[in-house]
């Protein structure tokens, strides 16, 4: 399965734009689910309840590509980040960013 996840840090601003630019990947709408979160990622003592729903999915084995607007949407925290990333690897998912190469 193909996930988007979008996140926002304030009520300004509009996921749709970030969606937008994910789909213009050629993202296969039929194959893909959409979780979003409207949340700081500095946050650490606040869940993201769409976020657990993502990890859940990956341990379960049920994402094969994640798709992200910016690398910053998942953590802000680079040592954060740089161990989802190896949880990926370990459960065998390619994450695509659309700012990111």
């Amino acid at each position: 399965m193909n996930i988007i996840y979008i996140r926002t840090s304030t009520e300004d601003q509009n996921p749709e734009n970030q969606l937008a630019d994910l789909k213009s990947m050629g993202i296969d709408p039929m194959i893909t689910e959409v979780l979003e979160d409207q949340q700081s990622a500095w946050k650490d003592n606040k869940e993201r309840e769409s976020f657990q729903i993502l990890l859940k999915n990956i341990k379960s084995k049920k994402v094969t590509d994640l798709y992200v607007w910016d690398w910053d949407r998942i953590y802000r925290n680079r040592v954060k980040l740089k161990e989802f990333f190896a949880l990926c690897k370990v459960y065998k998912v390619s994450v695509h960013s659309f700012r990111q190469s």
